[in-house]
């Protein structure tokens, strides 16, 4: 302000022709205590001299003037004010802040949990896409913003979105556009990449050179429709099913022809493909010496597209079983074609029809279907199911074995949301988010936990919020839910079901893992080393939601009458072990002062009260113990796929589950198969005489649990066989009459 006033002044004095003798006379020795004399009280030397700002002097302890501190006056500054977490301010000699005691700050690549850093430049923690939120498949790049949050606006789906099964394989399309395929390649229908005739039991990526964004499985072949609109197949060809215009099999992806462009979706049967265009046309080719090309000709086969004839108008969905496709128009009604000897054409009659015949269903508006082997199911406005066609073991749900040529309710499926008709079997998905199946149940094809047939819908086991089922598939399923993943159930003999076990059926749904992430489950790194291999969320299959610890040296592949002994180590809480001779088990069966027997066929799991004793391993480790039958110790929530939900085995009582692959499924035996004998100091979980899939030997298998916490597994005439045996101590018990024992 002071500034202001001699500027002004000066202006004054040029501009005004002012006397610089007056009486305000800047030069005037005698006015030197004039009030107005620049030299006196405001004269620029006074107590108010710029140059001497109220008599500033550093170190007096008042910060004043051009000075940041004094002392241990800081101007009302703190580390917190100048961006800092915390810590203190020091004043240095010359008046100024020195902020190196201060400490943590949004920038300075170190999270700073406690003051809400989630992130802190490119540093992360533990956090991925994958686990902002663990149950959904995503992947990316996270980014982390000026506030050290983070940002997720990257994270993209990472999972599967598209999958199709065919007789004894299935195929999906990843979030990038690949195709992966599984299960058996007796025609090239794996891709050109592997070796004719050798089945998968685990997703191979098939060599495409389109983005692909849906795949569909026909018998032995095929297609995927590319982000462009246009179609590829591969596998068998003998009647020209791939559209390449030969009758040559491929495994390499061939362009289907005759300018097939924009197309929505696909419907592969038994040698032949339809596809649905953006409009409602459908076009078709392979064989179709029922009719099932659609043309109104006795054609016998197109290795081109051609046109259906005599289409309704607004087609909205398609779908295809073995020789007969069905369309779903916008008003609700469904039109079929091609054989109809079971009915599966629903028109009342069982011929053949090469032109789209309306389905008999006066009145009835239905909003999705789908076509099975010789069967046909749609879901009505009332959200009942409506089957027709093949009913040998029931599968059109009436509760009768009587093939019907026209539409008849589901018995007991209400609330329903999609359908799935397949060979000799239907399943459906209820608002609930839970499936059901009926018909056959051969090789746990039902998915129940059993292998019977049901005329009733009966409820598959670990599989939920299913968005589309495969069709056409052979005794198995596979469907994807809405995030990203893919559950599989029942026959596994050529590793259809993809959770790479082949020749182990599956009587309840397993998640299949998509390649990045089965990546991760198998690196076999200790990478604290603790001892302990740390899964990846829910990645790893059969120890989900697990750690398990990684031996050195490794455990012998033939365990063949040899005991393992494993021996806690107190330090560390982890396990070294032993391998000892075994002629006989320790425990003989049936011993204990108190004992128990079940049947495997019929009891994975059974509630046990107290184990008798203080296990440390639950007192200082873990809740839950899971042992394989290669010597593996997984901690934690072991997956339990074929068998009950694992959440009722983790939540509920004290639990002890017996879960095996690798018996004789066509020949269980009625007898009790599983000893549990409680002592003193131990308990003992021995499996006696079970017959093997290749039925040349049985499994015979002891677990024994000290109070020391030592864990002996012996091994009698047993070859790789595939099993688990889990033990928990319960976490809330529904029963009252329970009781938890952990501690």
């Amino acid at each position: 302000m002071r500034i202001t006033l001699i500027a002004s002044l000066v202006f004054l004095v040029s501009g005004c022709s002012f006397d610089p003798s007056g009486v305000d006379g800047v030069n005037n020795a005698n006015n030197t205590n004039n009030t107005n004399n620049l030299n006196n009280t405001n004269n620029t030397n006074n107590t108010n001299n710029v140059n001497n700002t109220n008599n500033v002097t550093c170190g007096d302890g008042t910060a004043g003037g051009t000075e940041e501190c004094d002392t241990t006056d800081f101007r009302d500054e703190n580390c917190a004010s100048l961006g800092f977490y915390y810590g203190d301010l020091v004043c240095s000699g010359s008046c100024t802040i020195d902020d190196s005691g201060c400490e943590g700050y949004c920038g300075d690549a170190i999270i700073s949990s406690l003051y809400g850093e989630e992130c802190d430049g490119t540093v992360f923690s533990n956090t991925t896409c994958r686990r902002v939120n663990e149950r959904d498949p995503y992947g990316g790049p996270l980014a982390c913003d000026d506030q050290c949050k983070i940002d997720t606006s990257g994270c993209q789906p990472r999972g599967w979105v598209s999958v199709d099964s065919g007789v004894d394989f299935s195929c999906g399309v990843l979030y990038d556009g690949t195709v992966w395929c599984w299960g058996i390649n007796n025609e090239e229908q794996l891709g050109a990449d592997q070796v004719a005739g050798v089945a998968a039991p685990v997703p191979v990526q098939v060599p495409i050179t389109f983005n692909a964004r849906k795949v569909a499985c026909g018998s032995d072949f095929a297609c995927a429709i590319s982000t462009l609109g246009e179609v590829w197949c591969w596998g068998r060809n003998d009647h020209s099913q791939l559209g390449d215009g030969t009758a040559v099999d491929t495994g390499t992806p061939v362009k289907v022809g005759g300018g097939l462009a924009n197309v929505q979706k696909l419907a592969l049967g038994d040698e032949f493909a339809c596809a649905m265009l953006t409009g409602g046309y459908v076009w078709c080719w392979g064989r179709n010496d029922a009719g099932q090309l659609g043309s109104g000709t006795a054609l016998n086969e197109s290795g081109d597209p051609i046109a259906i004839a005599n289409l309704p108008t607004g087609v909205q969905d398609i779908s295809a079983g073995k020789w007969h496709v069905c369309v779903l128009t916008q008003a609700g009604q469904i039109y079929c074609w091609g054989e109809g000897g079971k009915g599966q054409l629903g028109n009342g009659a069982t011929t053949d029809m090469n032109n789209p015949m309306l389905v008999n269903a006066p009145g009835t508006v239905f909003t999705s279907l789908s076509c099975g082997w010789e069967l046909t199911c749609a879901v009505t406005a009332g959200a009942t199911v409506m089957c027709w066609g093949s009913n040998n073991v029931s599968q059109v749900g009436d509760h009768t074995t009587v093939n019907q040529t026209s539409p008849v309710f589901v018995q007991e499926m209400d609330n329903a949301v999609l359908v799935s008709a397949q060979r000799e079997r239907a399943c459906s998905v209820r608002a609930d988010g839970t499936v059901w199946c009926w018909g056959a149940g051969d090789f746990g094809g039902l998915g129940d936990g059993y292998r019977a047939d049901s005329m009733s819908p009966v409820q598959v086991k670990n599989a939920r919020g299913l968005v589309s089922i495969g069709n056409i598939s052979r005794y198995f399923s596979c469907g994807l839910n809405a995030m990203g993943n893919i559950f599989c159930w029942g026959r596994n003999d050529n590793g259809q079901l993809g959770y790479d076990c082949q020749n182990a059926d599956l009587k309840g749904a397993a998640r299949i893992l998509d390649p990045f992430r089965r990546a991760n489950c198998h690196d076999g790194i200790d990478n604290d080393g603790d001892g302990f291999i740390d899964t990846v969320d829910t990645d790893c299959i059969p120890y989900e939601q697990s750690v398990y610890q990684f031996f050195n040296p490794a455990i012998p592949f033939d365990l063949a009458h040899k005991k393992l002994r494993f021996t806690l180590q107190s330090a560390t809480q982890s396990y070294s072990y032993t391998v000892l001779d075994a002629t006989a088990f320790d425990v003989v069966p049936g011993t204990g002062m108190s004992s128990r027997q079940f049947n495997l066929m019929d009891d994975d799991m059974w509630p046990i009260v107290s184990i008798g004793f203080d296990f440390p391993f639950f007192q200082k480790v873990h809740s839950s113990l899971f042992i394989g039958s290669d010597g593996k110790i997984s901690f934690e929530e072991g997956s339990l796929d074929w068998s009950e939900s694992p959440i009722e085995f983790l939540n509920g009582p004290p639990m002890i589950a017996a879960i095996w692959n690798d018996w004789y499924h066509d020949d269980m035996s009625t007898a009790d198969d599983i000893y549990f004998d409680q002592f003193a100091d131990h308990v003992a979980i021995t499996f006696v005489g079970i017959r093997d899939v290749e039925d040349a030997h049985f499994v015979n298998f002891q677990v024994v649990l000290w109070d020391t916490g030592e864990i002996e597994i012996s091994y009698g005439d047993t070859d790789n066989t595939d099993g688990l045996v889990g033990v928990t101590p319960g976490r809330g018990a529904t029963d009252t009459s329970s009781v938890d024992f952990l501690p």
